[in-house]
């Protein structure tokens, strides 16, 4: 956190990495705050530059589709199970805005919030917060515990098997007791073979 508020910035859709335009460059972080489960960035977008005036003007027009994407270097993994495997340190030096982050059960929200909520929902640690755009509670998640929603549990299942992290009814079970929720075993296996059988 340290290193990424002091060199860390903030992008459109990581692209000056792979264009080299400092124009994608469209802000810098001035505080993080760690919530259960989640992370708050707070960062201002540069007036001058014409992305960081487009995502404002998105976000005033009442978008709701922007999200967040974290970027760096791995520097190391963990085992979590047979196959699968966690990310335990990175080096943290962007997060980009974009609509489309490639892992979704990640997704962050993006908008504008009064600096006065922000502190608020921050302070408050279980969302008594509202943005400004869509006036949705900033509610932490947990990845780790049961409080994590089935919709954002089954798009990380299905992009671990995509990934080939879970090839087996033990890999599966293992994911399951990683997130703690090994008590949906019995009742996602049956939806799963009778989707795919």
């Amino acid at each position: 956190m340290e290193s990424y508020l002091k060199k860390g910035i903030i992008s459109w859709d990581h692209l000056h990495k792979s264009t080299g335009d400092a124009g994608f460059i469209i802000g810098e972080p001035l505080d993080v705050k760690f919530g259960k489960g989640s992370t708050f960035v707070k960062a201002k977008l540069y007036k001058t530059v014409e992305k960081a005036q487009r995502v404002v003007d998105l976000l005033k027009g009442g978008c709701t589709r922007l999200g967040a994407s974290i970027g760096g270097f791995i520097r190391e993994t963990v085992k979590l199970g047979k196959s699968v495997k966690g990310i335990s340190r990175i080096i943290w030096d962007e997060v980009a805005v974009t609509y489309k982050p490639v892992n979704d059960f990640t997704r962050g929200n993006v908008s504008l919030i009064p600096i006065g909520a922000f502190a608020k929902a921050l302070a408050a640690g279980a969302g008594a917060g509202f943005d400004s755009v869509g006036g949705r509670a900033m509610i932490p998640e947990s990845l780790q515990g049961s409080t994590i929603k089935v919709d954002k549990l089954m798009k990380e299942f299905v992009w671990r098997l995509g990934k080939g992290d879970i090839k087996s009814k033990e890999d599966f079970q293992d994911f399951l007791e990683y997130h703690e929720v090994p008590f949906l075993y019995g009742h996602l296996s049956k939806v799963l073979v009778n989707k795919f059988n």
